[in-house]
């Protein structure tokens, strides 16, 4: 994550930091601002959610961002999601991109790995976090609390267990135990898939 920096790459040999760019066709400003990315191991391409400017690609063989008429072309919406802060991309190729209290959902085409449809759909408050956990489920973490996406609704319900606090919920994870490690501004809870049950 960098405000106004670009996308910062470590060298484990020179133990320093290179900073690359992408052109900014914006004409309030170039902020260089990188909130969160997916990398996409097939075509060796960085996803960036690049904070005002939408989405921005970064080639990891040419270690070169695309540029806006490449970009265009892998990803039409680019600019749509203009504040995109977080991906995360399902088991059915979509794309999620998280826009303050919105959802951008990419469905990508596996045939040319082109973006063949968009739909928005807002969230309940603002999304702090995004996890896939192993079973393929989709949660978000908001400041109202944590929700779990429902594909048959195709909305997000909200997650909620007896006597337990998920008010400003900041980050998700879950381990090798199928357990959900959920971190809020005053506590941090784990609950187990398998037991239904939960800790803090």
């Amino acid at each position: 994550l960098t405000y106004a920096g670009g996308l910062n790459i470590f060298n484990e040999i020179t133990k320093t930091f290179k900073q690359y760019y992408f052109k900014s066709t914006r004409t309030d400003g170039n902020l260089q601002n990188i909130f969160g990315f997916y990398f996409e191991k097939k075509t060796n391409l960085l996803w960036c959610c690049a904070f005002n400017d939408g989405i921005q690609i970064f080639n990891c063989t040419s270690m070169k961002f695309l540029e806006p008429d490449e970009l265009k072309k892998v990803c039409p919406y680019y600019q749509i999601p203009r504040f995109s802060m977080k991906m995360l991309v399902d088991n059915n190729n979509n794309r999620w991109i998280a826009e303050g209290i919105q959802f951008y959902r990419y469905h990508v085409n596996k045939e040319n790995n082109y973006i063949d449809s968009l739909k928005k759909i807002r969230s309940e408050s603002f999304v702090l976090d995004m996890l896939l956990d192993s079973k393929g489920a989709f949660w978000v973490t908001t400041n109202k609390g944590v929700s779990r996406y429902d594909s048959k609704k195709d909305t997000f319900k909200r997650f909620e267990l007896h006597n337990t606090d998920f008010k400003e919920a900041t980050s998700l994870l879950e381990d090798g135990f199928s357990n959900m490690w959920i971190a809020t501004s005053k506590y941090l809870y784990r609950y187990s898939q398998v037991g239904k049950t939960i800790e803090n």
